[in-house]
């Protein structure tokens, strides 16, 4: 309801100033229902974190403003920094697997989906495009925190959402934590409650450099599970962290699901996990 001079500010309050300026100044007038940009230069820090920022606007007369039903919120920059390393530093796993037998692990053999274990790998077929993920359990007992890795390279055929990866933390062979990656390159973490049939996306299909897609391709899927907090890495790298609590412990499988690609096959040649505090 009034004009914004080139007294009003865009101002720092609270939480990661991030290298950026306290205050900068309008440059020129702004008249009621017109907008303007206004831009601060940050740096974003060295060590992986969660940063946030929280930033409101001066007025002529001194007082701050911001958004909401009464003006007075901040609104914010936030970034995540991630953790670029390569090597998690673990030292050797708890319990690896190289397949030279199929003795830790559930063979799958439906009309859609079929495991075997062959020649040092574990291979899982999707037989039929436009399935849904199906799983098999490793015997293993059940596990609480630990990180997991598997080392898998794709088929002749691979594209799109056709994916494959990991579930953890599973009560039994139905429901558990899914995290996998597509042959297009993204990844996607879920929780699947088989008793009440229910999905809850943790973290969305999301591209990323750090996943090899296509066909014949390597890639190392890993997952930090550690009370209600679960890091999602590909290829030593950390793409992102979710949070949830349904589930505190529960065995572990191997997945895959095509939506494009009729008999689309990946080759497991490594698991391993570690566990993590003993």
């Amino acid at each position: 309801t009034c004009t914004w001079t080139n007294s009003y500010a865009l101002v720092f309050v609270d939480g990661e100033q991030m290298n950026g300026a306290s205050v900068v100044q309008l440059t020129s007038d702004v008249a009621p229902n017109d907008t303007v940009d206004l831009s601060v230069e940050l740096t974003a820090p060295d060590t992986p974190d969660t940063y946030r920022g929280n930033w409101q606007l001066r007025n002529d007369e001194d007082r701050l403003f911001g958004i909401g039903e009464d003006a007075d919120e901040s609104f914010w920059v936030q970034i995540v920094v991630l953790d670029d390393s390569d090597d998690l530093n673990l030292g050797e796993p708890t319990w690896r697997d190289t397949f030279a037998s199929n003795a830790n692990w559930f063979m799958v053999d439906t009309e859609d989906t079929y495991f075997e274990v062959k020649d040092g790998e574990l291979i899982m077929e999707s037989i039929h495009s436009g399935t849904f993920d199906q799983w098999g359990l490793s015997n293993r007992p059940k596990l609480t925190d630990f990180y997991l890795e598997i080392t898998v390279r794709t088929g002749d055929e691979c594209s799109g959402l056709d994916r494959y990866g990991v579930l953890i933390r599973a009560p039994d062979y139905t429901e558990g934590y899914v995290y996998g990656f597509s042959c297009g390159g993204s990844y996607r973490m879920y929780l699947w409650d088989d008793d009440n049939q229910k999905y809850t996306g943790l973290k969305e299909w999301t591209s990323t450099p750090h996943i090899q897609s296509g066909s014949n391709q390597t890639n190392r899927l890993g997952i930090w599970a550690e009370g209600d907090t679960f890091k999602l890495y590909a290829n030593g790298k950390l793409l992102a962290e979710v949070s949830d609590s349904e589930y505190d412990e529960g065995r572990f499988g191997l997945f895959i699901g095509s939506s494009n690609t009729d008999n689309f096959k990946v080759f497991v040649e490594e698991a391993a996990y570690w566990l993590i505090g003993d």
